[in-house]
């Protein structure tokens, strides 16, 4: 699946036409987590364009470049960028830093949180939609009949497994969160559940009494690297003072 989701999102691979029909390629928007790194604590004042430029002199497959959502401090984020070929993101990984503007920083695999099984029908996890009986499906942000002929887009927020103003197949419903947290915390009592190649990434609120490990896998012995928080690098004054000259100066 994600070799053919790489494959399809270059225009290249598609037909122009088919006989007289002319075609209009719609490729995947989003690429499988596989080929996928995180810049650690890149400062807010460089400008994701001009890290995308430089990065693209150094690796021809970048695919995207985007700010990750909840990594956002006062002075930094975290950056994910996606590759479409594997070997440019083995090399990166390996390199395990990178530099950009002057800098270093960071290299990490991407690991996005794991997701659960929730019924598209009742909007409860656990189950898929097959095994619920009822003919009826539920709205996810009002939670009532769907098969009124009304348009739902409109409803308002009102999650019927908690009460909160969010749907119900939000990972905020603290029903959906605490199902997430008794996943991970059966699978971390008994690891054999989970397959020798798969590694998870512990999101924070199911980290449970101050545990620091982020990463969870079949072997009970995690990374050590994993197990140690990384912190922001040491903020290089001269660097920061040409910022902020180069600011007054486009003032002026």
């Amino acid at each position: 699946m994600s070799a053919t989701c790489i494959y399809l999102c270059n225009l290249n691979h598609y037909a122009s036409q088919i006989d007289n029909i002319k075609l209009k390629p719609q490729p995947p928007k989003r690429l499988p987590p596989q080929n996928t790194i995180v810049i650690k604590f890149v400062p807010n004042e460089l400008r994701k364009d001009d890290i995308k430029d430089e990065l693209k002199n150094l690796y021809s497959s970048i695919f995207a470049i985007d700010d990750m959502m909840g990594t956002m401090r006062s002075n930094s984020r975290h950056i994910r960028v996606r590759f479409y070929q594997k070997n440019d993101y083995v090399k990166i990984t390996n390199d395990g830093t990178i530099g950009l503007q002057e800098q270093i920083f960071e290299i990490e695999e991407y690991l996005p949180p794991p997701k659960i099984l929730i019924c598209s029908k009742c909007n409860a996890p656990g189950h898929a939609k097959k095994t619920w009986q009822s003919t009826i499906d539920i709205c996810r942000r009002f939670g009532q009949t769907k098969n009124n002929g009304s348009k739902h887009d409109e409803c308002s927020l009102n999650c019927h497994n908690c009460g909160g103003e969010h749907m119900a197949t939000n990972y905020k419903c603290p029903i959906i969160s605490k199902f997430r947290q008794e996943l991970l915390l059966h699978l971390k009592t008994d690891r054999s559940k989970l397959p020798s190649n798969v590694k998870l990434f512990i999101p924070v609120d199911c980290r449970l009494n101050g545990d620091r490990n982020r990463f969870l896998t079949s072997d009970n012995n995690i990374e050590l690297r994993t197990s140690i928080p990384s912190k922001p690098p040491p903020i290089n004054p001269w660097i920061a003072r040409q910022h902020i000259n180069n600011e007054s100066l486009n003032k002026n």
